[in-house]
């Protein structure tokens, strides 16, 4: 007799049953949310994890624990409170530092009226965070406390699920990007993955999401920098920063690439999912130039976030991926962008990367052998 757990649910959604299989499906779920088919995309999260607890597939325990958090997430955009902290309090099982997950836990216990523990959870977020980023974490502790010291009957602060726009989640070739060359692996200061900058608002992933939490401040970061508030207007603004890089001014293209996407983010400004997909995927370029691969990380996560397709954003991900020691993301992700490229010189390059990750896993192997 078949019990629930073995029925196999969404028959009609086909997961290949590896690890690159279950990434691509993450990516579909989160694009699904990305363009708010949230039922959708709970079911593409509920089928990974379904096959994952079935045995079918084995992951790693950070992949499960992305998984059930952006589950959670897709069921606070849904108000189903009380399931999005129980798969929170799963993830954190998984991984007990997944900023993201905790966040997120808070924000259900809040909405359950469980003050006390919503409390705990986000002062954990805001001593995990470094100070720069704990902004949204802050705002949600005053919202717990303001809860806190509200008289019952009385009424209390509107729901806090405003603001939560995408679950950090990422693709197309565009010849417009500027190219980038493949640096060789640096040791840089950075901290645990996913704590340099964990957008807590949105998506990406997983990475992702998902506004990023760069482009949530009100006031223009860039005053001086004129991009008209329009699709024509941030399409000027493109160019204008790949010329930049072209010609050797990094950080002042990194700076056009922000203002772009600051008006796309925060002041509505419409334009196509692929454009928005450039624009973070040709920041990451400029950040990978500057050698700050966690930056890079999350601006290819939230460009495959829109555009699952973006090879190039695959393809620099996995770079930045490896320079931070994540060696298992960085060979997923350049798996699945030698199965969308075309024999080129591109391949030749995203082949030598694929060579230097299983190379440094093979050496982490033999320091590791107590043989």
């Amino acid at each position: 007799e078949q019990t629930e757990a073995t029925v196999e649910p969404y028959p009609e959604i086909t997961i290949a049953a590896t690890t690159v299989g279950i990434e691509q499906a993450k990516e579909k779920a989160n694009s699904l949310f990305m363009q708010g088919s949230f039922d959708e995309a709970l079911r593409w999260f509920s089928k990974c994890l379904w096959m994952v607890n079935a045995g079918l597939c084995e992951v790693r325990p950070d992949l499960r624990s992305i998984l059930l958090s952006n589950r959670a997430f897709v069921l606070v955009k849904l108000q189903r409170w009380q399931e999005a902290e129980e798969e929170c309090s799963a993830s954190l099982e998984w991984n007990a530092r997944n900023a993201k997950a905790r966040y997120r836990r808070a924000m259900a216990r809040l909405e359950l009226d469980r003050t006390d523990d919503a409390l705990e959870d986000v002062q954990v977020v805001i001593r995990e965070l470094p100070e720069t980023h704990t902004a949204d974490a802050l705002e949600l502790e005053k919202k717990i406390r303001q809860r806190m010291a509200t008289p019952p009957g009385d009424s209390v602060p509107e729901s806090s699920d405003g603001g939560w726009r995408s679950v950090q989640i990422i693709e197309g070739s565009d010849e417009d990007e500027p190219e980038a060359n493949s640096p060789g692996p640096q040791q840089t200061a950075e901290p645990p993955p996913g704590f340099r900058r964990v957008p807590i608002l949105q998506v990406s992933d997983d990475e992702s999401d998902d506004g990023g939490p760069r482009a949530e401040e009100k006031d223009d970061p860039f005053p001086d920098i004129c991009v008209a508030p329009s699709a024509q207007g941030v399409e000027e603004g493109k160019e204008k920063a790949n010329g930049l890089f072209a010609a050797g001014s990094v950080e002042e293209s990194l700076n056009w690439f922000s203002k772009c996407l600051w008006l796309i983010e925060t002041q509505r400004v419409g334009v196509p999912p692929e454009t928005h997909s450039i624009l973070h995927s040709n920041r990451a370029t400029a950040e990978i130039k500057l050698a700050r691969w966690a930056d890079a990380l999350e601006d290819c996560t939230r460009s495959l976030a829109l555009n699952p397709k973006n090879t190039k954003a695959r393809f620099r991900r996995s770079l930045s991926a490896f320079q931070l020691g994540q060696l298992e993301q960085a060979l997923v992700d350049i798996d699945l962008a030698l199965e969308d490229m075309s024999p080129s010189a591109h391949n030749q390059e995203a082949l030598n990367l694929k060579r230097k990750i299983e190379r440094q896993m093979e050496m982490d192997a033999r320091s590791t052998d107590p043989g």
